[in-house]
């Protein structure tokens, strides 16, 4: 039977099989039948489709400034260049993860699949109330997901049209087809962390909440129980919630740098965008897609920083209740587990980090618009009147 975890992670799984990058062989079947095997047609498959991919972007990177010929400025073009170079050097990053990332992930997921047994996890029933109280999260998924449709849409016309330039008369046929095609790749290429992280956090945030739910029973509890099986509850509790931030670091270890590459990216890609739309104007080809890009992935980095917020805020909230449990007429073994469980949670240490330069949290978008704002008024003083303007000195 697969776990919770498997299954939230299935769909992601089936268009990564088929985008070429998801390497673990029958995931949809239990774990024990699951393998990570390299001589396969599926890899010849995957290098074809990765290769291609590479080969167009390098391509159109090469010719890009017959690509950005319409822009009047050469600063704003050479930034487009900077930043097409980046996105690039991302998705590398990401593909590269995944296939070099599988046997642990696949690891991973075993071991919350264990878990979820010994645990005697089951997930949630979330009824009205509950969909109210996930609101901010449904409505960031929402952005992400009309920010993905228009980027799709635009990056489609975009490959399409490039292709069709790329291609002889009698091929171009073809440059539909394969313009939709490098469309799904290249937004799930960039998608890969997201969609791993974001999936796999919100499960772990389920984790916690069952652990909360067990300490809260174990408390009211207390009177119906034999004092010798309260301490023992203490103590499971407090040996899943070590599984738990185990499972957050061995997932976290595997993303961690296209994490960081991914916050690296889009204070580049916001700061080149906003200075674009300033002296170019929202309207041209590149510039429009280049916007719905940057709000995609500003969506999906702000949503990914509020679910890895949310394990803070749960693990919180289960250090909280341990401060004021009920602890009057109760055994030694009973107050030493409590004060055990307490010392043991770090809410600040549940939460994804990039790399071990910065924790994915709430605050960190602030830092992060701090920063966009700078650098977007540096970039934007150095114009391109002035780089025509100024003379050399002897």
């Amino acid at each position: 039977m697969s776990s919770f975890m498997q299954r939230q992670f299935v769909p992601y799984a089936i268009l990564c099989r088929l985008g070429g990058c998801f390497y673990i062989q029958n995931f949809r079947k239990p774990l024990e039948n699951a393998e990570v095997t390299w001589k396969t047609l599926y890899t010849v498959y995957s290098a074809l489709i990765v290769s291609f991919f590479f080969a167009f972007e390098m391509s159109s990177i090469i010719k890009i400034s017959f690509v950005f010929r319409d822009l009047s400025r050469a600063f704003t073009a050479s930034l487009m260049l900077l930043l097409r170079c980046m996105l690039c050097l991302k998705i590398l990053v990401n593909t590269a993860t995944m296939a070099t990332g599988s046997s642990r992930l696949l690891e991973f997921f075993e071991k919350s699949s264990t878990y979820e047994t010994i645990s005697g996890f089951s997930p949630a029933s979330r009824g009205v109330r509950g969909l109210w109280r996930h609101r901010w999260s449904f409505f960031c998924r929402s952005l992400v997901v009309l920010g993905v449709i228009s980027t799709y849409v635009m990056l489609t016309m975009y490959f399409t049209v490039s292709l069709m330039k790329l291609l002889p008369a009698n091929l171009r046929f073809l440059g539909i087809p394969s313009g939709v095609l490098f469309g799904v790749n290249y937004i799930l290429y960039d998608a890969l962390p997201y969609m791993v992280l974001r999936s796999c956090s919100a499960v772990l945030v389920d984790y916690l909440q069952a652990q909360l739910k067990s300490f809260e029973s174990c408390c009211k509890s207390r009177s119906a129980r034999c004092d010798r099986q309260l301490p023992r509850q203490l103590e499971v509790i407090r040996y899943n919630l070590g599984v738990i931030r185990d499972l957050k670091d061995s997932f976290n270890a595997i993303w961690h740098v296209p994490l960081a590459a991914m916050s690296a990216g889009l204070i580049l890609l916001v700061c080149v965008v906003w200075y674009a739309i300033f002296y170019e104007g929202l309207f041209a080809p590149q510039i429009t897609l280049s916007a719905s890009y940057c709000l995609y992935s500003s969506f999906a980095f702000i949503d990914m920083a509020c679910v890895s917020q949310a394990l803070t805020d749960e693990a919180q909230k289960l250090k909280n209740v341990t401060k004021i449990a009920f602890t009057f007429e109760v055994t030694d073994g009973y107050t030493q587990q409590l004060r055990y469980l307490h010392e043991t949670i770090d809410p600040d240490d549940m939460c994804l980090s990039g790399g071990g330069f910065f924790r994915l949290n709430k605050s960190l978008l602030v830092s992060m618009a701090g920063t966009m704002i700078t650098y977007t008024v540096i970039i934007s003083q150095t114009s391109d009147g002035l780089t025509n303007n100024a003379t050399p000195t002897n």
